[in-house]
């Protein structure tokens, strides 16, 4: 998924996704013949570990100023 112009989300790698009633599991379906730069197709793994990893990421901490020497 892919933030658009208008600030909606819009398809990418995922043709389409949608949640259960909670809205606490999603389903996403990829689309068909992704590849990586070195040919190896894209998995559901793959996006899981993506989705996994990103949200929960944090942005690095500013460093502290540098000391004069």
């Amino acid at each position: 998924m892919r933030v658009d112009a208008d600030g909606d989300l819009a398809p990418d790698l995922a043709e389409s996704w949608e949640p259960d009633a909670q809205a606490r599991i999603w389903t996403f379906r990829t689309r068909e013949g992704v590849t990586f730069h070195d040919g190896r197709r894209l998995t559901a793994a793959d996006a899981a570990y993506t989705c996994a990893t990103s949200s929960t990421r944090r942005p690095p901490r500013p460093r502290p100023p540098s000391s004069p020497r």
